[in-house]
């Protein structure tokens, strides 16, 4: 009994929390191994290309030698695509004016969240786009709508974690469940499935 008194209230206040910064680094190690080739050089809006452009050394194949590094890295080249893929909504769409109108039309139309489009991304099998049943042909295009999809799911949650809030982070957990269980990271992916 003083024993447990005496943790009760010394322990008082702490608050349970879920690994996060080791969920990001699943979620960043996960974006890298599917989308980082050092073949791709040539092609352009590659992130080995993006990389060797912006002279990004510190960022390599293995995110958790430099997780700051990596991080910074990917943040640019979502906030680039973010605003290619608004651009493109403002050139062929008339009725988005408002900064809501935009956000709302970029997720419709470039992020692929259901549970088949996360497995393709994943598994880099097919190059179906299941969502609208039409066969993508078009790579650059595919590519940039898996860092597009990806990369939100990376940057909410990392953005969830550092203001704190508890609700978001839950619901990230949500979404990057088919992620977590695609890569074969089973406890995550229950852990997810928890909230």
């Amino acid at each position: 009994i003083l024993l447990t008194s005496f943790w009760e209230k010394h322990l008082n206040g702490f608050i349970d929390v879920i690994s996060d910064w080791h969920t990001r680094l699943c979620l960043v190690t996960t974006i890298v191994d599917r989308l980082y080739s050092c073949k791709s050089c040539a092609d352009k809006g590659t992130l080995f290309q993006l990389r060797q452009l912006v002279h990004r050394t510190s960022f390599g194949k293995e995110p958790k030698n430099n997780m700051k590094a990596t991080e910074d890295f990917l943040e640019v080249v979502l906030i680039a695509h973010v605003i290619a893929a608004t651009k493109v909504i403002q050139e062929t769409s008339s009725n988005a004016q408002r900064c809501t109108d935009l956000a709302e039309e970029l997720v419709n139309k470039f992020i692929k969240i259901s549970a088949p489009n996360l497995e393709r991304i994943l598994s880099e099998e097919s190059t179906e786009d299941t969502a609208q049943g039409v066969e993508v042909t078009d790579t650059v295009y595919s590519y940039a709508v898996d860092i597009l999809t990806l990369g939100l799911l990376w940057y909410g949650f990392r953005d969830a974690v550092r203001e704190g809030d508890g609700s978001r982070i839950l619901l990230y957990w949500k979404f990057l469940m088919p992620v977590f269980r695609q890569e074969k990271h089973y406890n995550y992916a229950t852990k997810g499935s928890f909230f």
